[in-house]
């Protein structure tokens, strides 16, 4: 197959049944996971527990806008390799930890996505402003 220019080999993809039993797992998982407790809606997550996720997702964007343009891309092991990941592998693998309760780190990315996308922010903005 050829797009762009771009010669993709598809024998080496992962069919796309796969991906959505794998996907499917995924979230059967969190909502076992998260099964409302003790009247808490998430389960045995704490308001804490939250805090942390948000503060972390707030270093991602600090780390990424900021200082992630201030280090090498390419290093001395491999051409492509990306050093920038190390900081965010290490701020998620933080959140996870401070944490410890099954999906903080999937939810620490989704909230950094949130945030760090301008349209969503805007998006975001606008309905606070509405409902001011």
């Amino acid at each position: 197959m050829v797009w762009n220019g771009v010669h993709f080999n598809l024998n080496t993809i992962i069919p796309w049944p796969i991906i959505l039993i794998w996907t499917l797992l995924y979230f059967a998982l969190l909502a076992w996971a998260w099964r409302p407790r003790e009247g808490r809606p998430f389960g045995n997550f704490k308001t804490i527990d939250f805090v942390y996720i948000a503060l972390v997702a707030a270093l991602l964007i600090v780390y990424n806008f900021f200082i992630s343009p201030l280090i090498p891309k390419v290093g001395a092991v491999t051409t492509y390799f990306y050093y920038p990941i190390i900081g965010e592998t290490f701020l998620v693998m933080l959140a996870a930890a401070l944490v410890g309760k099954p999906g903080s780190a999937g939810l620490t990315m989704v909230i950094y996505t949130l945030l760090c996308r301008h349209n969503t922010l805007r998006f975001w903005w606008r309905a606070l402003l509405v409902h001011l």
